[in-house]
């Protein structure tokens, strides 16, 4: 919610929800600096590339090298640029020389000025669209179309609008009119809506830069498997940089023992990893960050990454900064692990676990997040977040300056799990709230049913969480059981919390310090 505006207790969270995913997600769009107020806009241009010209293009193909290269071969490309759509479908390890890369772009040139904009004289393709929702106030969700200037991004604007500098439209006939000079500019136009696609079990891919993709909502820019040929097994992508698909970066779709490792994932339009409906994954490693920047509904999906159905789930030491959402499990994820993961500056939930079972969450740093608009709505600010979930551990995390701490959320929901035996436990929890926030939970076990969270036969409960705030108690709310409580010694009193402590500013200042973490929240 607005800094204006104090979150109530009373108030039902569905329609707090509700609110807090119709407002687009201005929080996804900051620069590591800058206040939580910028708009997506900002954000796609953040970390923009230099421009190719100088790049030297690629004398084959790299399809034909993989067509020509024996199953479970080696394939290395030298440092150049291929300007393809890439397709492996037997087991290989394609591996690319420092300055490799691939882009879905085309350089487009012979421009004509119209006025103060400039008209293609090609057509950009028709991309597949299969529609979805925008945030509030935006339909660029629906655009898959992509322009870049000297490796800057420009942003696109509807049909019937007159692009200035820094903006593009598509006209009817599918030409492209950009309000930026390309006089002595490279002018790239993507064209391609994927740019790699592993069709096959056993493949590895590593030290590429991967880019440009005009993706559907939910399509990758890479694609592990695919509805086209079903599920394919332990498919592998480490040490690559993959930027600037309109939907995904990534998606995997299916299979068992995939592992994504140690890959840049930024600039994605929807979410920088998706997909779900697998076993035994791993993503280890990974830079997540400054994703969401195409106005996806981020009820929907949006952020880092969002997972679903997957059996067996292995997620540690990955930056998740600077998305709308961190990282994003929903239904069906169990047997899961999340630690030691770095989670800053996303403008909702830091880490959001939903309708998750068996889940250990340990480790992890979390700073600086839920400040998006409306997302500190009763709880849903946290660093850390369960929701719906049973059979989980939270434990050993340092959370700072978020919107709320730690809290565990039971809701009614067709695919809810049995909110049993959950255990939050010697955790660290530094809160500032603004001015005006009546209700920021330190921890929290929330419901907004009749359901059985505070069951004592749940065996739902905390201890050893120590916490830290600039001063006294107020009477404000700080805890959440059954209901809202300002006093730690009440909050003590019940099943989530025991042997707990405040801590003095020397012990928080030691912990932040060694988690590595700002000691002071930024202004708000």
């Amino acid at each position: 919610m607005p800094a204006t505006q104090s979150r109530g207790h009373a108030a039902p969270h569905r329609i707090l929800h509700a609110i807090a995913l119709a407002v687009m997600v201005a929080a996804s769009a900051v620069a590591p600096v800058a206040a939580s107020t910028a708009s997506p806009v900002a954000l796609r241009a953040q970390g923009s590339d230099p421009a190719p010209s100088s790049v030297k293009a690629c004398s084959r193909s790299i399809q034909s090298r993989i067509d020509a290269a024996a199953a479970g071969s080696t394939v290395t490309v030298p440092a150049c640029l291929a300007r393809e759509r890439i397709r492996i479908t037997k087991p290989l390890t394609l591996v690319g020389t420092p300055g490799a890369e691939i882009r879905g772009s085309d350089v487009w040139t012979g421009w004509t000025r119209k006025g103060n904009t400039w008209v293609s004289k090609k057509h950009v393709p028709s991309f597949y669209n299969p529609g979805g929702t925008c945030n509030a106030g935006t339909s660029r969700c629906h655009w898959p179309e992509q322009v870049f200037v000297n490796g800057r991004p420009l942003v696109q604007v509807s049909s019937s609008t007159t692009p200035h500098s820094g903006q593009f439209r598509i006209t009817a006939s599918r030409l492209v009119v950009i309000g930026t000079s390309p006089y002595r500019k490279t002018v790239e136009v993507t064209v391609r809506d994927n740019v790699l696609w592993i069709g096959a079990s056993d493949v590895t891919v590593r030290g590429f830069r991967l880019r440009h993709a005009a993706t559907a909502g939910q399509g990758g820019l890479v694609t592990i498997g695919g509805y086209w040929v079903g599920p394919v097994d332990r498919a592998t992508l480490a040490n690559n940089v993959i930027s600037d698909a309109h939907g995904r970066d990534i998606t995997i779709e299916g299979g068992t023992g995939h592992r994504i490792l140690k890959n840049s994932v930024t600039r994605a339009g929807n979410v920088g990893i998706g997909g779900g409906h697998g076993t035994n994954w791993t993503i280890s490693g990974n830079t997540i960050a400054h994703n969401a920047t195409e106005g996806f509904h981020v009820g929907t999906e949006s952020g880092g990454m969002k997972l679903v159905d997957v059996d067996g789930l292995l997620v540690e030491n990955n930056v998740a900064s600077y998305n709308s959402r961190g990282l994003w499990t929903d239904t069906g994820v169990r047997n899961a692990t999340f630690r030691n993961n770095r989670l800053d500056h996303n403008g909702y939930q830091g880490l959001l676990l939903e309708a998750a079972s068996h889940v250990t969450v340990t480790g992890n740093s979390a700073w600086e997040n839920g400040w998006g608009p409306g997302g500190a709505a009763y709880g849903w600010g946290g660093a850390i977040v369960l929701s719906s979930g049973d059979h989980a551990e939270i434990a050993d995390n340092v959370v700072a300056w978020n919107a709320d701490g730690i809290t565990v959320i039971s809701q009614a929901r067709g695919d809810d799990n049995d909110h049993v035996d959950i255990n939050v436990h010697d955790n660290a929890i530094m809160m500032r709230p603004r001015s005006g926030d009546t209700n920021a939970y330190a921890s929290g076990f929330l419901m907004d049913w009749s359901g059985i969270l505070f069951d004592p036969a749940s065996n739902n409960r905390g201890s050893g969480n120590r916490y830290w705030y600039p001063s006294g108690e107020n009477g404000r709310t700080r805890f959440a059981w059954n209901g809202p409580l300002s006093r730690l010694g009440a909050f003590a009193a019940t099943p989530a919390e025991s042997t707990t402590t405040y801590l003095t500013s020397a012990q928080k200042d030691a912990i932040l310090g060694r988690a590595r973490i700002p000691t002071s929240a930024v202004r708000r």
